[in-house]
């Protein structure tokens, strides 16, 4: 009994002790190491590709359509020249050009004022008399739409001409403008031709004569400019036989050759002002070696500007200018002398002037003492009325 009682106390004290213990605390274990795990392939494997990425289609438009917000340029970049122009230098009409590049002709409506070559040299007759260095595009007081310029010069002399100052010879061989002593060789000639035109009494007043090599090929020609006006050149009508005329007398072996170029002949009696034809100058406008024919034609209310080039016996219109407003003092009648070349001595008509008649005021034109024309009361020319009739 007592041997059970003595267990039992040991017991008891032993159990207090480990509680004891406890609530003392003890020392945590230590972790466990999780196992490592390897993806070990057989050799006769292979490991599939990465799913590739396919980007859906992009919501935006493409870079070439995305509007940018660039700054505007601080300056407008300009195009050099490129046309070698012609220019009524009186009026500014624009007569045509010549592509710098290409060497082509360029009528006026294929032309910006803006891309002209600049300076400008201005010539009239067989004299340089300007130079233009600003071109500025005005309104034509006569041609609506017609490319005009403002040369910014009030050029003094007869028919000039404003051309781009190139790098070419204007005239690479030498020009003669023919004086009278010499016409009478030329004269018979254009006689025959006219006669055979239908004139039976041509008598010809040959107003300019030109010699030249146009083409180059050592032998020269001769640019005539002839007419016969019965009522003069500013008349309000013509007679049968009346005529105006720019023609090239060119020797084809032992063949002399006339080659119109303008011709105006009058058959029968008109109540129309006659066209007048003056010769201006030659020039190689386009570089080719080979000379422009350049003259004009005066008619009441039409004016126009012809450039004509001539290829061996055929001539070809390149340029062709309407609507000019020719100077009241323009020649009509001038004969340049002979080399070597002196200013022409022009025969040129006064600023318009102003008749009073039984039908009012009307305008004609004087040289001198002599009225030349105007307008007619019936048959009677009003080159009839006495001087006492002028205003």
């Amino acid at each position: 009994m007592v041997k059970k009682v003595l267990s039992f106390v040991v017991f008891t004290l032993l159990f207090s002790l480990g509680v004891l213990a406890c609530s003392l605390g003890t020392p945590p274990a230590s972790p466990v190491k999780p196992t490592e795990t390897k993806l070990i392939i057989p050799p006769t494997w292979t490991l599939p590709p990465p799913n590739a990425f396919t980007p859906s289609p992009s919501p935006f438009p493409s870079d070439t359509s995305i509007p940018t917000n660039s700054p505007a340029p601080l300056y407008t970049p300009t195009t050099p020249p490129n046309v070698y122009a012609l220019i009524g230098a009186d009026d500014g009409i624009l007569i045509g050009g010549v592509s710098i590049d290409s060497r082509s002709w360029l009528q006026p409506q294929e032309m910006n004022l803006a891309d002209i070559l600049k300076p400008m040299t201005v010539v009239s007759g067989v004299n340089s008399v300007g130079t233009i260095t600003t071109v500025h595009e005005r309104e034509s007081a006569v041609c609506e739409g017609w490319p005009t310029a403002d040369l910014n010069q009030n050029i003094r002399a007869d028919f000039p001409l404003a051309i781009s100052q190139v790098p070419w010879e204007l005239q690479p061989r030498p020009v003669q403008w023919l004086d009278a002593d010499v016409v009478s060789v030329y004269k018979d000639h254009l006689v025959t031709w006219l006669a055979a035109q239908g004139i039976p009494d041509p008598n010809p007043f040959i107003h300019a004569l030109i010699r030249v090599d146009l083409d180059g090929d050592g032998a020269d020609e001769v640019v005539l400019n002839a007419s016969n006006l019965s009522a003069g050149v500013v008349g309000s009508r013509v007679v049968a036989g009346d005529y105006s005329v720019v023609v090239v007398r060119k020797v084809r072996g032992n063949e002399v050759l006339t080659i119109p170029l303008q011709i105006q002949i009058y058959l029968e009696d008109e109540e129309n002002p006659p066209r007048f034809y003056h010769l201006n100058n030659v020039f190689d406008l386009n570089g080719d070696g080979a000379y422009e024919i350049i003259f004009d034609e005066l008619k009441f209310q039409l004016n126009q500007t012809y450039v004509y080039s001539l290829d061996g016996e055929t001539p070809n219109l390149v340029l062709l200018a309407p609507c000019r407003v020719f100077n009241a003092s323009d020649t009509i009648n001038a004969i340049p002398t002979a080399t070597p070349l002196p200013s022409p001595t022009p025969t040129t008509l006064a600023t318009p002037i102003s008749l009073l008649t039984e039908q009012g005021q009307i305008y004609a034109f004087s040289a001198g003492n002599y009225l030349l024309g105007g307008p007619r009361k019936g048959d009677d020319p009003i080159g009839n009325l006495p001087n006492e009739d002028f205003v």
